[in-house]
């Protein structure tokens, strides 16, 4: 993109050629075409006094419906622009952002006297004079006003109110470990629903004169024009100092909206540090909102000893990361026989949530978790999830599994079924096909996933993984609809570790004549083949030959299987196969 400053003084400025983020000019264009795509001004009136002015380099960016233009570079003090009472002019083409709603403008502090007083900014529409004024009447100087060296401005559309200009008080908490605190400068820029707020310098502490230490939160406050909800954010520094690496523990953002509060949390416990970890020193973390949990221990359950359970939350938009079920008081036991324990945790914006999974695999040497039931609670949106759950985590009790799946209830129903699905795998009859090795499995559906599963108890007697053998297990799960894939992998204990696998076939239960067929044909052998011990199988086709036909149809070689598929598929009637690919 092109633009033409100039300004309103007896001085008469040369034309200056900007090129917009990537975007780029063909170098034979007339500046006659050009200036047809100029569509709007912007103006900048200084303010008129003494040190008002800048010689940083002046920035805008403008935002609309379409997208993004920025950073659009206006210029610098040192090329006589943004002088104390002067008024500056750029043309600038904007013809493809659609309806615009906010510009953000500042400067890059680059000079001594970077501090600048901007009285207002307009924009004019050329094609038809339309003209939108900004007052401004703040500093842009991290020494004056609120320390901040950009401002947004909401633009209103035609017949709508402009979006209104919050603050976001913003909460960072160093690390506890040593070495954590940092010197470095830091910043940080929010994304939401509507953009996002630029990237601000966080280094005006409201609460701590020394910022980024050890063990400490800093709070800051960002004015910036309503992103809507929240999703990630970016914070990261410049490590440019000696002592500049940074132990970052959380982020806690609160604002304000139409009456409403709203908070999001941001957990990160990494190193920011070019000589740690991965070397990066910026992170992108996802917002995460605060939930209520309420834990309901049935009275004949064992007295705790130490227990440790997770959470994955599922929902329209995806899943939770693994949430530790603990209070935030570990000092005061939990889960005690007949008690309701709540505490709050904090989980992604998975959408509407449709089913948990507790894992309590760190119990199996425990006599076990009776547990009653769980209620979530969204503080942020009031919503309440109740999961009837009356069940045992237990490796002695009950089915002796020490992973559950729920599905949420509405007026005591369950919204989802819990499906048994047997899981066979087929090991090859080639020399060393057998395992020793602890094997995982993990099915995938048009509804989640059911988490990694350990193969340890074979419906079939006999050593497990043997070769030649078909080995069958029972994974139970809430409904996962339709199957897609399935990822199998071993953790190379013993010795000779490696497994040659045929395929994997799932049945959707015991009664069901529907089966997911997922060849493989492959090691899973960190010395042999790709040397790789886990494996991601798609799906080839699903099946409702009986389990007995389907094996012997299933267990000749590779080229001969695909040979029957497609002679199948060929076949106009059958009422004995259905296979799709």
């Amino acid at each position: 993109m092109w633009w033409f400053p100039y300004i309103l003084m007896d001085v008469v400025q040369p034309e200056i050629e900007l090129i917009l983020s990537e975007i780029r000019q063909d170098e034979n264009s007339s500046s006659e075409e050009i200036s047809q795509g100029d569509k709007w001004e912007v103006i900048i009136a200084t303010g008129n006094f003494h040190l008002a002015g800048t010689e940083a380099a002046v920035i805008i960016y403008v935002y609309g419906d379409n997208g993004t233009s920025g950073p659009i570079i206006l210029g610098t003090g040192k090329e006589q622009l943004f002088k104390p009472g002067s008024t500056d002019i750029f043309k600038i083409n904007l013809t493809e952002l659609g309806e615009m709603y906010k510009i953000r403008i500042g400067h890059d502090n680059s000079s001594g006297n970077s501090g600048w007083f901007l009285d207002d900014v307009k924009l004019k529409e050329l094609a038809t004079g339309r003209v939108i004024s900004l007052p401004v009447n703040r500093w842009l100087d991290e020494n004056q006003d609120d320390g901040d060296i950009w401002r947004e401005f909401p633009i209103a559309k035609p017949g709508e109110k402009h979006l209104p200009v919050l603050f976001y008080h913003i909460h960072v908490f160093t690390g506890n470990k040593p070495g954590a605190e940092t010197d470095a400068n830091v910043y940080v820029n929010i994304f939401g629903e509507r953009g996002d707020s630029g990237k601000r310098k966080l280094h005006k502490s409201q609460n701590n004169q020394i910022i980024f230490q050890k063990d400490q939160m800093d709070t800051f406050i960002i004015e910036a024009v309503s992103i809507g909800i929240i999703k990630r954010i970016v914070i990261g520094h410049d490590g440019v100092k000696a002592a500049s690496g940074w132990f970052l523990d959380k982020v806690i953002i609160n604002y304000e909206e139409n009456n409403q509060e709203f908070e999001d949390v941001f957990i990160c416990s990494r190193w920011l540090d070019v000589n740690r970890e991965d070397q990066k020193t910026e992170r992108e973390l996802i917002a995460k909102r605060k939930f209520k949990i309420s834990l309901e221990t049935a009275k004949d359950s064992m007295q705790p000893e130490g227990i440790k359970t997770t959470l994955v939350a599922y929902g329209s938009k995806g899943k939770s990361d693994e949430i530790v079920l603990s209070s935030d008081k570990p000092e005061v036991p939990h889960f005690l026989p007949g008690a309701i324990d709540d505490f709050f945790i904090f989980i992604e914006d998975v959408g509407d949530i449709y089913k948990i999974r507790v894992n309590g695999e760190e119990l199996r040497q425990y006599m076990g978790w009776h547990l009653g039931s769980i209620i979530l609670e969204d503080l942020q949106t009031k919503r309440v999830y109740v999961f009837n759950c009356n069940t045992w985590l237990s490796a002695t009790k009950e089915d002796k599994e020490l992973v559950k799946e729920f599905s949420v209830t509405k007026e005591g129903i369950n919204m989802l079924p819990v499906n048994h699905y047997l899981v066979y795998v087929h090991i090859g009859d080639c020399w060393g096909a057998e395992t020793y090795a602890n094997v995982f499995v993990t099915l995938h559906g048009e509804r989640g996933d059911t988490g990694i599963r350990k193969l340890d108890k074979s419906l079939v007697h006999g050593e497990m993984f043997q070769q030649n053998k078909i080995d069958s297990f029972l994974v139970k799960a809430v409904s996962l609809g339709q199957l897609t894939r399935v990822i199998i992998r071993h953790d190379g204990e013993g010795y000779g570790a490696g497994m040659y696998l045929k395929m994997i076939i799932v049945r959707e239960s015991k009664d069901s004549d529907r089966e997911w067929v997922f060849p493989c044909w492959s090691w899973l052998d960190d010395h042999i083949g790709t040397k790789q011990t886990v494996r991601e199988l798609a799906l080839l086709g699903v099946t409702s030959l009986p389990t007995i036909t389907a094996i012997k149809l299933l267990l000749c070689k590779p080229m001969e299987y695909y040979f029957h598929q497609y002679c199948l598929e060929e076949q106009e009637e059958t009422d004995t196969v259905l296979l799709t690919r």
